[in-house]
């Protein structure tokens, strides 16, 4: 689940991104004359040849991820081509004379999160307007990287909007605060030792999620050779061995707002270095930015939080649904269950509040009484004598809740995380076009809608949906572009029965965990 992470990580922003350009290129006013198919079905067709044993796995000769590193390259030029292609489009007919500096903004999400641009320019703009919106912004410099960071504007969620980056005053600032071992919003306050390792996250009301006197973004360093298969297995007495990073290099306040407030630590052990920026802003929950300088052998790295939750049960994303796995080890089966792979997020819920631990490329996890750990490098030899040496980046987020599991708290977090906002420079014009409604949105939130596309055989849009929950139900589809006809079909398209349509909604029932795909004729 961890071997090979630049292999993993690289797989899972071309899905994302491919999964906006599919997304885009239906919303261009040319559709579906102007759908790029030929191109995207070329990069979907080498992002699944990669998925391919043992390429994904991380079990194969260094020469394989050599070609797949290339692979990917050719599939993130098409996908950026054309969602740049499609952001101007679609953005140059909303651009007015009067912006100073506009972008097409958009985010494949229902819910807003941290947001960022790469910026060069020397002028720093106070606000970022989209909509009816004035939002801070706020210039960071992170990992070498400049960048304006910014809350995701309500106009761009699942849809296109025009922003300008002016120096207007933001109609709001969120409170924020940061003192030398806390940091603090309108939702949480974290607390640090000396050392920068996390003593407490609690709400605003006083609850707490962290178990009293434990450390929390605890790095744990494991030896990890495993009897046979070094790429492939971790072995469960490698877990018996870890030793505990507490010590820091640095520890410091970096951020005082206005978007974020964030403290940086510096870790150094073996060959190696850990950087990492811990921050409370838009993000929902505490968010980890991580750049970690790796040169170690036979060496497995986790991170830990020992959570205050109290579950004999954690709970773990897969494709198109969850699965729930025992936090004891009472039985040889869960005994066996040591290391156990997740998607974009697992939970650890108990009736009424939880936690839920999201990342953005990391699939191996552990969950053992109140323990949740997430397994973040590791350092083989064979078959690649230098699979991951070098320097990796990622970010994983912990998001407290008070509800038990839920869709618009966990999976539609995840969904944000993954899926970045993307965006495309524009000239101010004589755009007239008012802001864009969502091309397709579900009445039921625990109802994911996951792809938006042209139809494979005809120019009808097909609309891919699964259930995120575990109930049954009836949900609606609106579509702004009024179908006259809808189908139920099969995966491969092929329609099954026919769907009453009417006034630009569509209805059709779901049972749990179901993937459903509806074919419209607009």
């Amino acid at each position: 689940y961890t071997s090979q992470a630049l292999n993993k990580k690289l797989n899972r922003e071309c899905e994302f991104l491919l999964r906006d350009a599919e997304l885009l290129s239906c919303f261009d006013p040319a559709f579906p004359a102007s759908y790029p198919q030929a191109d995207l079905e070329a990069a979907w067709k080498l992002v699944l040849l990669n998925q391919f044993h043992d390429i994904i796995p991380g079990s194969s000769v260094k020469e394989v991820y050599d070609d797949s590193t290339r692979d990917y390259a050719k599939v993130q030029e098409a996908g950026e081509r054309i969602v740049a292609e499609k952001l101007r489009a679609i953005g140059s007919r909303m651009a007015s004379e009067a912006a100073q500096r506009p972008y097409a903004l958009f985010q494949n999400s229902i819910v807003p999160t941290q947001a960022s641009i790469p910026w060069t320019e020397e002028f720093v703009p106070a606000s970022l307007t989209a909509g009816e919106e004035t939002l801070p912004v706020q210039l960071v410099e992170e990992f070498g990287e400049r960048k304006l960071i910014f809350p995701t504007p309500a106009a761009a969620l699942g849809t296109v909007a025009v922003g300008d980056f002016t120096d207007a005053t933001p109609s709001y600032r969120p409170r924020l605060k940061a003192s030398n071992r806390r940091i603090e919003n309108d939702v949480l306050s974290v607390r640090f030792d000396p050392h920068g390792n996390i003593t407490s996250i609690q709400t605003e009301d006083g609850t707490e999620f962290i178990e009293a006197g434990k450390l929390a973004n605890l790095f744990q360093i494991f030896e990890d050779k495993p009897n046979f298969w070094s790429a492939w297995d971790i072995d469960a007495f490698a877990l018996e061995t870890g030793t505990d990073l507490i010590r820091s290099e640095s520890f410091e306040i970096v951020e005082r707002g206005p978007v974020r407030v964030a403290a940086e630590i510096v870790k150094r052990f073996g060959n190696s270095t850990i950087r990492q920026r811990i921050s409370l802003g838009p993000t929902p929950g505490v968010r980890f930015d991580t750049e970690i300088d790796w040169h170690e052998e036979d060496k497995l790295l986790k991170v830990a939080f020992p959570v205050n939750v109290n579950s004999p049960r954690a709970t773990y994303e897969i494709q198109f649904g969850h699965v729930e796995r025992p936090t004891h080890r009472n039985t040889s089966w869960d005994m066996a269950r040591f290391e156990v792979c997740a998607q974009k997020w697992i939970d650890l819920s108990e009736g009424g509040q939880g936690v839920a631990l999201l990342n953005d490329g990391k699939y191996g996890h552990d969950t053992f009484g109140n323990v949740m750990r997430m397994s973040l490098l590791r350092a083989p030899k064979a078959p690649d004598p230098t699979c991951d040496m070098g320097r990796h980046r990622f970010t994983y987020v912990v998001m407290p809740h008070f509800m038990p599991f839920a869709f618009d708290s966990v999976v539609a977090s995840a969904y944000a995380l993954n899926a970045p906002l993307r965006a495309a420079a524009l000239e101010p014009g004589s755009g007239a076009e008012g802001p864009l409604p969502q091309l397709v949105s579900c009445s039921n939130r625990n109802v994911v809608i996951e792809t938006v596309k042209k139809a494979e055989d005809s120019d009808d849009l097909i609309v891919r949906l699964y259930e995120c929950h575990n109930t049954r139900g009836r949900a609606e589809l609106s579509v702004v572009r009024r179908p006259s006809a809808a189908w139920l079909c099969d995966l491969e398209e092929n329609p099954i029965a026919e769907l009453e349509v009417g006034e630009g909604l569509v209805g059709f029932d779901f049972k749990p965990f179901e993937i459903v795909t509806i074919k419209l004729r607009c």
